[in-house]
């Protein structure tokens, strides 16, 4: 399922994502085209299109179950092989968008210091920071390409899809996944001449990615990133 929360009450985004309390959740179905591709972009629309669908049901358990937390099971994806499958076409996706892909004038897709980014048509007025489910999480601009390019262009928000590899370790991963939102967000609004205090940004994401996103609204995604630099701090004293 698709969940969004906003994390500033100043602003909302319009048609799309719900205004919401800090306690409170909202879950989304899936957009129309949710899995395809924009029409900006060319070759391979129809195989892209038939990988994501037939992972996005499945996707969805995953992130409820026991199946990514400590590997993939029946409920899930149903074997390592088939996560493996599907994340070996997104890659060859990805291999054939790239032939097109140039930010505003190809795909509309910048990557931008490990984050997918999306710019909207005039001045953007806040930002949606997407994380995906798993697997599909790690080609957002290819999974998610015509749910987060509608968002991006019709309620005029810039969109940082942050990518993560599966693992077990989701406090680990959330923080990676905001500290890419942060390093790609300042880097933009330096380039575009943004004041980032005064942006409301939103959280948004998919199964997983929704998880990651709640652990990162709790606090845990920041611990662990300090936790990590402690234990490097360590390190480095012992040696």
């Amino acid at each position: 399922m698709m969940a969004a929360t906003q994390t500033s009450s100043s602003a909302m985004v319009r048609g799309h994502v719900r205004r919401l309390a800090p306690s409170s959740s909202s879950c989304l179905a899936h957009p129309p085209g949710f899995g395809e591709r924009s029409p900006s972009t060319k070759g391979g629309a129809r195989r892209g299109r038939g990988v994501v669908t037939r992972a996005a049901a499945a996707n969805d358990a995953a992130a409820s179950g026991g199946g990514f937390g400590g590997g993939f099971g029946s409920t899930s994806l149903g074997t390592l092989g088939s996560a493996i499958e599907l994340r070996s076409r997104l890659q060859d996706l990805d291999v054939e968008r790239n032939r097109s892909r140039g930010g505003r004038d190809g795909d509309g897709w910048e990557e931008i210091n490990g984050a997918w980014c999306r710019t909207p048509p005039g001045r953007a007025w806040g930002v949606a920071h997407f994380i995906g489910g798993a697997v599909l999480g790690s080609y957002p601009h290819i999974a998610y390409d015509a749910f987060l390019s509608q968002l991006c262009d019709e309620a005029g928000v810039f969109v940082v899809a942050t990518p993560y590899e599966l693992g077990t370790n989701h406090s680990a991963i959330s923080a990676e996944c905001q500290a890419k939102l942060n390093s790609a967000w300042g880097a933009v609004a330096a380039r575009e001449g943004y004041n980032p205090g005064a942006m409301p940004v939103f959280a948004v994401g998919h199964s997983l990615g929704c998880k990651l996103q709640l652990i990162a609204a709790c606090g845990g995604g920041a611990a662990a990133a300090d936790g990590d630099d402690a234990a490097k701090g360590s390190d480095k004293a012992g040696a």
